[in-house]
Formats: structure tokens, C-alpha cells, sequence
């Protein structure tokens, strides 16, 4: 193959490229005028003269380095002319461009958002804070709730001793009012009695005397919407006995780091270790146990077997009619293989008087279904 000469080749990034024709620059530089007016259409601005814009070929055509430079010259009086004015207003394509400045503010600064989600806590200090506001919103609404004003009949139908402002007694009326439309037997609808007494208040006994409050299977606050509640009821119980000894004792194996700061932050003391219910009791004692195991209450009940015990102990907690009920069914509805023998001995012994405290559909449906406040050695 024959090489072409050498003056027909140019170096283009280090490598060689053959030149192009007269036609093809022809072409290439026609391409760069349109282009040129194209733009100067679309700006407002008139394109140079045509002598500067066109170059055409005659039958010796201008060297190429002439026609290059021809060309930057155009596009350097095209940029010239767009430099020195303003351009004409153009119609943005939709999607492009930056958006106004009030839209603009607002999509860039969180600040002008609306209903920002609050930033969650992050230590167990901030958690502990965040589920303590929790729980005093839910007690006050609590206050005001039918089951709290159950339980007040029913403390008040157990022993005297409540706080006069306890309550209201038009609430109180309209709950009995309407337990007795629910039960159809008035106020024994609410006694289930395991005794042979019909009356309920126990002798010697007073709320105001009460010098301790214990709760066990509270659960864990910061993790159950359930144990907020039932924690928020700890406290109105609180307020319900003036002479406690010391704050109110809780446990439960499920306590966090949270949660422990919690209950200090509240006020409230946090027992060490798992007595498993075996605490007796040293002077008149109210214990909460929210849907404890039969087995949590028969150790409570063991633990404080004595008839001066069992004098001294009130337990607010699952219905032991139901415990009673359950283990009277056939073995594959039991909750448990081992047997609540002292629970189901006290029923049966008529020793045990039930109060019932019906939760009148609260809004937290398990927190407090099956309630009932027992008394003992008064029936």
C-alpha cells in the first residue's frame, strides 16, 4: 500500500490522523455557523455579519489554519455580543431550574417543616425522662377513667380509711349504677364472696393504716404500653395512702437500665432481688400484682400464713375465682402444671373476700381485665 504523503496527516493526542478534505471541512464549518445562528436565535441576539459566518470554497480554497481561525474568530464575536447584554427572558423547561426562594427555604431548612417527628431519646436517662411524661399524662387521664372509680367503691366497700377527696361521689353512683344494670344483683353483683360473712368491711382494718405498698410483675415500662398504665396506677394508689413507710417497693425481673431510672425519677424504690413473692408482711400491706402466675400469689400467701398475717394483708390483682375456675377445668385448660394449693385452700376454707373491679372497656384492653381486690380472715 502506497503512504500518503506526509503533509496530509496531523497529530492529534499523539497519534496520527489523516487531514480532512476540503469537503469535509466544508461541512464541518457550515455546521458551526448553523449552530452559531441556532443559538443567537434562541438568545435575541443577531449572529455576525456573513462574511464572518460563511466561508465558501472557490476553486482555491483557503488554507485550513485560515479556516480555523476564521471560525474561533465568529465564536469569540457571538460570546462578545451575549457578554455585554442581557438576555431575552426564556420559558424554563419543566423540572429544570432552581425552585422559588420561599420553596426554596422551605424544602432545605427543617426548621420550616411542619409536624416534625420528634427526635427520639437516645441514653436510658432520656428514655427514662420520655416514658415518665408518658405515664403522667396517663395518670391523670386514669383519674377520670370508670375503673378507677371501680376500684374506689370497692376499697371504700372493703375498710374505711380513703381520703375524702378521693374520687367523686357522683362517679362512684354512676359505676355502682352501672355494675347493678350489668350484674342485675345491685351491690352484691360486686362482692363475690369466698366466706360466710355479707358484710366486707374487715375489722380494724384502715387504708390509712396501710404503712406498705409492693407491686410484682409490674413489667417493663419502656417497653410495654400495658405497664405504663398499670405504673401510672401505682402512683394514684400511692396518693390513696397517706401513712406509707417508705415509697412503694416494685420488682420484676424485665426492669431495664431505663426503667430503674424511671421508677427513682418518679420516686419510687426498686427491690434488689427475686424474693419470688415470699415476703411477709410486718404491719397492714397492700400488694399489686398485675396478671401475675397463681404460683407468684400462692408464695405471697405462704409467706404470710398466719391469721395475724393474713389480718395485715390486702391483694389487689387476677380474681381468684378465676384462678379457681381454671383449675377446677380439665387438665389441658390449666395455665400451670403446679398447683396454687394455698390459693385454692383459702377459697375453698371461705377465708378469701373478692371485690370485683370490672375495667368498663378500658382503652388499654389487658391492663386491667380480671381485677379484683381481696381481703382475707374477714369473710
Amino acid at each position: 500500500m502506497q503512504n500518503e504523503p506526509a503533509d496530509d496527516w496531523v497529530q492529534v493526542g499523539g497519534k496520527g490522523r489523516p487531514r480532512r478534505t476540503a469537503e469535509q471541512q466544508q461541512k464541518h464549518l457550515q455546521g458551526r455557523a448553523a449552530a452559531a445562528a441556532a443559538l443567537a436565535a434562541v438568545t435575541g441576539h443577531s449572529p455576525p455579519s456573513s462574511n464572518q459566518q460563511h466561508h465558501t470554497y472557490h476553486e482555491q480554497p483557503q488554507p485550513l489554519q485560515q479556516q480555523q481561525q476564521a471560525a474561533e474568530q465568529q465564536l469569540q464575536a457571538l460570546a462578545a455580543a451575549m457578554a455585554g447584554s442581557t438576555p431575552s427572558k426564556q420559558t424554563a423547561l419543566p423540572g429544570w431550574g432552581p425552585p422559588p426562594e420561599r420553596e426554596w427555604k422551605v424544602a432545605c431548612s427543617s426548621r420550616h417543616r411542619k409536624n416534625r417527628r420528634q427526635q427520639l431519646p437516645s441514653t436510658p436517662q432520656e428514655q427514662a425522662q420520655y416514658v415518665a411524661q408518658q405515664v403522667r399524662e396517663i395518670q391523670g387521664q386514669l383519674a377520670a377513667a370508670p375503673v378507677y372509680a371501680s376500684l374506689l367503691a370497692a376499697m371504700r366497700q372493703a375498710a374505711p380509711g380513703l381520703p375524702a377527696d378521693a374520687g367523686s361521689s357522683s362517679s362512684d353512683a354512676g359505676v355502682q349504677q352501672q355494675q347493678q344494670q350489668q350484674d342485675g344483683s345491685g351491690a352484691d353483683g360486686q362482692q363475690q364472696q369466698q366466706g360466710g360473712s355479707s358484710s366486707s368491711i374487715r375489722p380494724g382494718w384502715s387504708w390509712r393504716e396501710v404503712q406498705s405498698l409492693v407491686v410484682y410483675g409490674l413489667g417493663s415500662p419502656d417497653d410495654s404500653k400495658v405497664s405504663r398504665h398499670q405504673l401510672a396506677l401505682v402512683l394514684l394508689l400511692q396518693g390513696l395512702l397517706p401513712r406509707l413507710s417508705q415509697p412503694p417497693l416494685l420488682f420484676d425481673p424485665a426492669f431495664s437500665e431505663a426503667d430503674r431510672l424511671l421508677l427513682q425519677g418518679l420516686g419510687l424504690g426498686v427491690i434488689e432481688e427475686n424474693e419470688e413473692g415470699r415476703r411477709p408482711v410486718q404491719g397492714p400491706t397492700l400488694f399489686y400484682l398485675p396478671h401475675c402466675e397463681a404460683g407468684l400469689t400462692d408464695n405471697l400467701l405462704l409467706a404470710n400464713a398466719s391469721p395475724q398475717q393474713q389480718q395485715h394483708l390486702a391483694l389487689l390483682g387476677n380474681s381468684f375465682g378465676s384462678y379457681q375456675a381454671r383449675w377446677a377445668a380439665p387438665s389441658a385448660r390449666r395455665p400451670s402444671t403446679v398447683r396454687p394449693d394455698r390459693l385454692l385452700q383459702l377459697v375453698e376454707q371461705g377465708a378469701v373476700c373478692e371485690l370485683r373491679v370490672p375495667d368498663h372497656g378500658y382503652c388499654v384492653a389487658s391492663a386491667f381485665n380480671d381485677m379484683s381486690l381481696h381481703t382475707f380472715s374477714a369473710c
